[in-house]
Formats: C-alpha cells, structure tokens, sequence
C-alpha cells in the first residue's frame, strides 16, 4: 500500500477480497482483477485505471459498497424518468458521481455528486427529495457529511459563487466566503474547502452534461456563454426553443472549466484531495478561442468521413489547439492506421487513452464515453500489433476485442 496516497485511495488500492461468506466481499470479488490490471497504456496512474475498469464493467460496488443500494433510491425516487440534457437525470448523477470518484476524490465529493441537485437548487428543479421533509432519508442514506454538502450547495447562488467570483478571480480565498440563502435570505458560510469541493463538482457537473444543444439555446459564442459574469441575470440573445438534441457538435465548455481548475490550483491538496487529472493537473488554461477553433476543425474532420492527408493536418491542428480531449486524438489514430503509419497512430492512440481516463466522460456525446475508450484499445491494439487496416467493412465491423 502506498503511504502517500490520500485514505479514501489506498482503501481502494488495499482491497483483497478473502471469503465470499461476508456479502461486502462477495460484492468486490472482481476486484482481484481489477487490482491485478495494468493500465494498457503508460501514463495512466493505476488506482486511476482500477476506477475506470470498474465503471466499465459496472462494478458498482467495486466504486462504493453503498453505491448499489444508493442507485436503487434514486430509481425509487423517479431520477431516471426524468430529463436532464443529453439523458436522464439519474443518468448524470450517476456519471457525475463516477468522474469523481475517476478523479480519486473522497466518498462525500462522490456522493455529492450522486445526489447533488436532489432537493433542486439554483439552476433547476429537480426536486426528488423534500429538504423540508426527506433530509434525515438523504443523510441516512450517504451520511451526514456528504448530505450536508448537498443541502448547502441546493440553496446558494451557484453561478454568482462559481462564476462570477471563483472563476474570474481565479483562486479560491482562504478565508472562505459569506453568501445568501437562495430562498430565505439567510447567511451562509462557506468554506475554503467546501469552495474547493464545489468547483471540482462543477468541473465534473459540466463535462458531463455540456453538449452542443448547450450552445444553442444559449446562441453561443455568437452571444454571452452561459458562464459569463451576470449571465444568470439576463435572457438577452437567448434561443430558448431551439430543438433538442441540435447538431450534436461538443459544446464550447472546456475553456470555462480550465479556469475552474486554475482556482482549484490555488487550493491544492485540501484535506488529501488530489487535483483533478485534467488540464495538466490544473495547471493550463485554453481560450474560447483556441477552444472554437480546435472544435470546429474537429467537426469538419468527423463530417467529412475520410482518412485524407488533409484531415490528419486537421486532426493535428485541432489537438494542437485542444490538446486536454481524447476525442480527435482517437480519429487521428483512425486515419494514421488506415495509412498504415502504425507507430504515428499507436502514439497517438495512447495520448488519447490518457486524455479519455482522465475525463471520465466523454467530449463528443454523439458516443458514450465507454465507448470511445473500447475503440481507442482496438485502435491501439492494431497499431502495436501492426495489423494493417481492414480492406472489407466486413473486416470493420468485426473489430471490437481487446486484450
């Protein structure tokens, strides 16, 4: 067991499942497979690879002991019969939950994120909990710590903390900050590390849930983004009947989220929570410019549908422009194998499996982000193995194994 690594993440490294008498251990028997698994490719920290193995073969258990028992309060309670952006509600609250827990944050983070809109909050009413009524289910249910972060962050003005002040000032203030009850008007105190836990639940929060359909409602980047300072106070240049799901093109998110792990960064380490392992641990910032640029170059890429010389160029660029999303490295990997440049397309089908177990969800949410992982392996396998590219779509649609 590694001595440095947070509690809540040698407890998951240290996992040996011994008898299948006790229910517990029977429920993490997989888990001497996944402790076993080597990352398949460098770079990819292995408690990080154990987490993502164990959402892929949804090991539920394997994440949480409780996580079962929690998923099926949330079906009680109607969350996957309700809509949420590119889903359903609990279809995000499960997601987000598992990015935190891809991110190796404590069991109140990753909880909070399971149930982090459930008595509805500032954004949307999504009231599947009464905070006057189910607060002791709630808390019985996730414990008391990560109940209470959820009540707290259901009645502040999350876009005022977030946006108009964490992000634009770019730290996190040591002394915390004072803020009003939504409803109520009462003062609330919040914390420098409860701070911290609501900007990395934000970055989780929108990478799941951030899709192009975003961007049109919002007539973004024609008109102010969602992000922008004031911009809860305004419906100017808003598109609110544009058609759901839209184009489907990844939304215009990253820049925004970039600056919200540049004021994590000012908060490192709190309490042995890791940084999140995106944007190089927090430490770079890209510019909606970049960000439009590299997507739109991407989009074109993907219309287009050929392995051309042009499109590997493209390809380039837009990562070059975007280097923090795995999503055009796995189509550049595509068109450099069916050009047989096999080590060119292993590199970069191996940055494109980092980048993808880092996010934990996907960018392009025309695929789910299980998905795009199991391809990236095929592609990568292929490429090490220097198997050429099919030459039938018989051959193409008989991929799919990876070892």
């Amino acid at each position: 067991m590694n001595p440095r690594l947070p509690p809540h993440v040698r407890s998951l490294s240290a996992l040996r499942p011994k008898s299948i008498a006790s229910p517990r251990r029977a429920a993490r028997l997989s888990l001497r497979a996944l402790c076993t698994a080597a990352p398949p490719v460098d770079g990819i920290p292995a408690p990080q690879w154990r987490v993502a193995k164990a959402i892929m073969r949804h090991d539920h258990a394997a994440l949480d002991a409780s996580l079962p028992a929690l998923l099926s309060l949330l079906d009680r309670r109607g969350a996957g019969e309700c809509w949420h952006k590119h889903g359903t509600f609990k279809e995000h609250l499960h997601e987000c939950h598992n990015v935190l827990r891809l991110w190796l944050q404590p069991d109140a983070l990753c909880r909070l994120g399971l149930f982090h809109s459930a008595y509805s909050n500032s954004y949307v009413n999504l009231a599947i909990f009464d905070p006057g009524e189910d607060r002791s289910t709630v808390r019985e249910a996730i414990g008391e710590e990560a109940e209470a972060l959820v009540h707290k962050l259901c009645v502040v003005p999350r876009h005022q903390i977030v946006w108009d002040e964490l992000a634009e000032r770019g730290v996190i203030p040591p002394e915390g900050m004072q803020t009003r009850h939504i409803r109520s008007g009462d003062a609330v105190s919040l914390s420098a590390a409860e701070l911290r836990h609501l900007l990395v639940f934000t970055m989780a929060d929108i990478a799941e849930q951030y899709a192009g359909w975003y961007d049109d409602v919002f007539d973004y980047p024609a008109r102010g983004a969602i992000f922008a300072p004031g911009a809860s106070l305004t419906a100017a240049g808003h598109r609110p009947a544009a058609l759901w799901p839209g184009g489907c093109k990844p939304g215009l998110w990253v820049s925004h989220v970039s600056r919200l792990g540049r004021a994590v960064a000012s908060h490192p380490h709190a309490d042995g929570c890791p940084l999140p392992p995106v944007f190089a641990r927090c430490s770079r910032v890209i510019t909606p410019e970049e960000e439009l640029e590299a997507r739109d170059a991407y989009c074109r890429v993907v219309s287009d549908g050929e392995p051309s010389d042009e499109n590997v160029r493209t390809l380039r660029h837009a990562a070059a422009l975007n280097p923090f999303v795995g999503e055009p490295r796995t189509v550049l990997a595509q068109c450099l194998l069916a050009r047989g440049d096999f080590d060119a397309a292993a590199a970069e089908a191996a940055e494109a499996m980092r980048l993808h177990c880092a996010w934990g969800t996907s960018w392009d949410k025309r695929m789910r982000w299980g998905g795009w992982i199991a391809w990236t392996r095929v592609l990568h396998n292929k490429a090490t193995e220097r198997s050429p590219w099919p030459e039938s779509a018989w051959g193409a649609v008989n991929l799919g194994l990876v070892r």
